[in-house]
C-alpha cells in the first residue's frame, strides 16, 4: 500500500495542477467523478480535455 501512495503522491505533485498535502483526497475524488457522471448521465457536454483541465484547476484551489 505504501508504494501505491508514494505513486500517486509523485504523479500529482508532476502535474501541472498539484493538491496540496493536506488536500481532502475523498472530496476531490467527487469532485471529479461528480462532474464526469453528471455530463454522462445528462449527455448536456462531452467528458472532454477542457473539464479534465477545469476540474483540475479547482482542485488545485482547495483550501
Amino acid at each position: 500500500m505504501r508504494s501505491s501512495l508514494s505513486r500517486r503522491s509523485r504523479f500529482l505533485a508532476s502535474s501541472s495542477y498539484a493538491l496540496r498535502a493536506d488536500a481532502d483526497l475523498e472530496l476531490a475524488v467527487y469532485l471529479v467523478f461528480g462532474g464526469m457522471w453528471y455530463r454522462l448521465l445528462n449527455r448536456h457536454a462531452e467528458v472532454n480535455a477542457e473539464l479534465a483541465e477545469e476540474i483540475a484547476g479547482l482542485l488545485a484551489r482547495i483550501r
